[in-house]
């Protein structure tokens, strides 16, 4: 059943579901940063993962970048087979997390 729902569902929507699950956050970020990278057009092989959860409470930067880790082995491989290669990983608990301002507009924007 993996397999098929593998094939069904993209592997940022997969890591996006598994974050959720373990974590249940209150903010997720899931952006795949692959085509900064010498890979495939369509690749997922890079993502950026932001995750603020409160399950964060009272755990070391390395336990939460090893749980991360674990949780996505069987995607883990070589950037040339199309595999998961690199998580950027940065993770908040909801105390410590200040939300993001969107960028102004520039002043030279045609409206």
């Amino acid at each position: 059943m993996y397999k098929i729902l593998r094939k069904c569902f993209s592997r940022q929507d997969r890591i996006k579901e598994k974050l959720i699950n373990e974590f249940k956050p209150k903010h997720l970020e899931v952006i795949n940063e692959s085509y900064k990278h010498s890979v495939p057009k369509d690749a997922e092989t890079h993502f950026k993962l932001v995750i603020v959860s409160n399950e964060f409470k009272n755990k070391s930067t390395v336990e939460i970048h090893r749980k991360i880790y674990s949780m996505f082995l069987d995607e883990m491989g070589e950037k040339k087979d199309n595999k998961l290669h690199a998580l950027s990983i940065h993770t908040k608990t909801e105390d410590d997390w200040t939300p993001v301002q969107d960028s102004p507009d520039c002043a030279f924007k045609k409206h």
